[in-house]
């Protein structure tokens, strides 16, 4: 699992009171292999744990299992992000922009009216899932023009 973001708000490097901090804890609790990127925070010192900052390139080569979006600092390339093919866990609705620009449907995973899931939207889904404001979708290839 990799964490896009670690500080408590954007475009700032203080962690307290940060709510990636319990995301990481969780992850961790479960057996995750964690791991970050944070411009403003090189180094993550929590729970005994110490952790260094990874660049996002270099974390989607590596080929995390997922992202995790807890602060949407202006730095990051989101667009890299969306379509490095790697499924995604938005917590901030950072990627909306990216998605309205590039007119990329999208398909709910689950209905609006009921927050049942949608599996049958899903399995025509493409494999990448894109989660904004903690809704998860799936991103669908983009429309030939």
């Amino acid at each position: 699992m990799h964490v896009y973001g670690v500080a408590y708000k954007q475009d700032v490097g203080d962690v307290r009171e940060s709510p990636a901090l319990d995301i990481i804890a969780l992850l961790g609790r479960r057996g995750a292999v964690i791991s970050y990127s944070d411009p403003y925070v090189p180094v993550l010192q929590e729970a005994g744990h110490s952790f260094e900052a990874v660049a996002e390139a270099e974390a989607l080569r590596g080929g995390v299992d997922c992202v995790v979006i807890c602060t949407d600092h202006s730095a990051f390339d989101w667009n890299a992000l969306v379509t490095s093919g790697v499924p995604i866990v938005d917590t901030r609705n950072a990627l909306r922009a990216v998605l309205v620009a590039e007119h990329r449907p999208v398909v709910r995973a689950r209905d609006e009216d009921d927050g049942r899931l949608n599996a049958a939207a899903l399995r025509s889904a493409s494999r990448s899932a894109i989660s904004v404001s903690a809704i998860s979708y799936r991103l669908l290839p983009k429309a030939d023009s």
